[in-house]
């Protein structure tokens, strides 16, 4: 197959990665150039044209993201896997496969693939309207928590992440970072500083949480997909606040209501406190990606 230079992430080949992606119209966090830039350095991420698609390698986890751009047939997608294993010299197999081609392909994937698919990487979706009311019995630990950030932060208010305030918001999210269990969320921190280093570029934007002193709470950062769905790409909170994350993350959904149908809040990776964490939300949709393992190589 006719294919380009293997090459990094970046910000000047955005219109190529998202005229690709529009072609799908995925909601997957993986289909986020956002994402992938800011997360191209701890994954060593490359990419190519192959045959009109754009395909993606994180060579750290040995790992190609379905191609962007009109699905291969299966055949051709275990050609191009071939054509990069070789390239790269790495064992290499696909990730973020959507569920609708491992349905429309099952026995042409099962008879090079072994298809798996696990919940921790599942991305979870959020309708916003329905944050933003927090209404039923469903968000009442939700309702309660915020309540006490309340009493515990008189006077607080949203205030968006602007040039003045986005030094002390990176290092309010770094904090808050480092008293995760340690290796619970490894290498976020680069992700984040490439975040903040390239927010403009990125057309990144932004939300805090600010006491009634000026200092900052909480933080999250986020960009859309498509434009009916916000991607929060990170949120951090200090823990120290009972509610502050409870609080960050409605005062986010009431920000973007009329902005996007859905907030995409991405996966838990596993993460017990994590995984409560999201689904205390009352996730309306959960979107699986499928992973395959070539069978021969």
């Amino acid at each position: 197959m006719n294919s380009t230079p293997l090459q990094p992430v970046s910000l000047d080949q955005r219109g190529l990665f998202e005229a690709a992606l529009a072609v799908q119209g995925r909601w997957s966090c993986e289909c986020n150039f956002c994402n992938l830039f800011i997360w191209s350095g701890v994954y060593d991420t490359v990419h190519t044209g192959i045959a009109g698609r754009r395909v993606v390698c994180n060579r750290r986890v040995s790992t190609l993201l379905f191609p962007f751009g009109e699905p291969f047939e299966p055949v051709e997608l275990e050609a191009v896997r071939a054509e990069m294993a070789e390239r790269t010299g790495l064992r290499l197999a696909w990730g973020d496969v959507p569920q609708e081609y491992v349905t429309r392909h099952a026995d042409a994937l099962s008879a090079r693939y072994a298809v798996s698919t696990t919940e921790d990487e599942d991305d979870y979706l959020l309708r916003t309207a329905s944050v933003a009311a927090l209404a039923g019995r469903g968000h009442q630990n939700t309702r309660r928590l915020i309540r006490r950030f309340d009493e515990h932060v008189p006077g607080w208010r949203g205030v968006p992440i602007t040039p003045v305030n986005r030094q002390e918001t990176l290092e309010l999210a770094l904090r808050a970072d480092a008293a995760h269990p340690a290796g619970a969320l490894s290498d976020e921190a680069d992700a984040l500083r490439r975040a903040f280093a390239h927010f403009d570029a990125l057309g990144l934007e932004g939300l805090a949480l600010a006491a009634a002193d000026g200092a900052l709470l909480a933080c999250s950062l986020f960009s859309f997909t498509r434009s009916e769905i916000g991607n929060v790409h990170f949120e951090k909170a200090d823990r120290r606040i009972p509610g502050a994350a409870q609080a960050m993350r409605v005062a986010v959904a009431r920000h973007l209501a009329n902005r996007c149908v859905w907030l995409n809040i991405e996966q838990d990776m596993g993460i017990p406190g994590l995984r409560r964490s999201k689904r205390s939300y009352l996730p309306e949709r959960r979107l699986p990606r499928y992973r395959l393992e070539p069978l021969f190589t």
